[in-house]
Parts: structure tokens; sequence; C-alpha cells
């Protein structure tokens, strides 16, 4: 057999061992690390100071997010992730049904991002239709 063609057969071979040890290695470490130095599993809890500057995932933080210039369903999204309601308006103030929220970009909010604002509280979109794009040519 060439010893070319050989090498490229036990390459995909090498490969796999390796990452299976990589693997298993991540796995010793992750074990080890909660267990104290009597073998025994700890709880390890975060200080105040880190819970305090770290809310948790989905945790309404009493400022409001800036969605300016997002797509509509990315900013609705975004808001309602975090405890918001959305109301969605057009540039005179009347409401909008977006069918396709890809379709509309937020040009302003209210409250402003950074506002504080209680979890529950609505805030609004002002939105614009994004343009079509054309095709070069």
């Amino acid at each position: 057999m060439n010893r070319s063609i050989a090498r490229t057969h036990r390459e995909p071979a090498r490969r796999r061992l390796l990452a299976a040890g990589a693997a298993a290695g991540a796995a010793v470490v992750l074990a080890l690390a909660g267990c104290s130095s009597d073998g025994n599993v700890t709880e390890s809890t975060a200080s105040s100071s880190e819970s305090a500057s770290a809310p948790a995932l989905g945790e309404n933080t009493g400022k409001v997010p800036d969605v300016t210039n997002l797509q509509l369903g990315t900013a609705q999204s975004n808001l309602e992730f975090v405890q918001y309601k959305v109301a969605v308006v057009d540039a005179s103030g009347a409401p909008v049904t977006a069918d396709d929220p890809t379709t509309w970009r937020v040009t302003a909010q209210d409250p402003a991002g950074g506002a504080d604002a209680d979890a529950g509280a609505t805030i609004t979109l002002t939105v614009a239709p994004i343009p079509a794009a054309t095709p070069a040519g």
C-alpha cells in the first residue's frame, strides 16, 4: 500500500482518538472541580458582590435595553425575555400589526434604552418598514 494512502487512512482515527482523550480529560477536570480535598462534593456559592453584578439569565435589572435599529422581531424578543411588554406603533403613533417582524426596523423606543422601568412595564417601539433590497444589475 502506498505510504501516503496509509497515512491518510490513519489521520481520521488519530483525530478521533485525540478528541476522545480531550473529552475525557475535560470530564476529569470538571469532576475534580466539584470536589474538596477530602473527596467530598462541595457547593460553590457566589459572593453577594458577584450576584449583584451578574443578573440571572432573563432577570429584569430595571434598566430598559436599547433596541433601536434592530429588526422588530429581535427587539420584541429581547424586551420580552427580560419581562417587558411591547407595543408597536408607526411614526404617526398608529398601532402596527407586523405579520413578518423581520421586515420592520425599530426607529425609536419609549422609554429610551437605559431608562428605569419595572418588570411588566410596556415599552413602545416605533417602527418603519425595511426597504426591500433591489437586485444589482
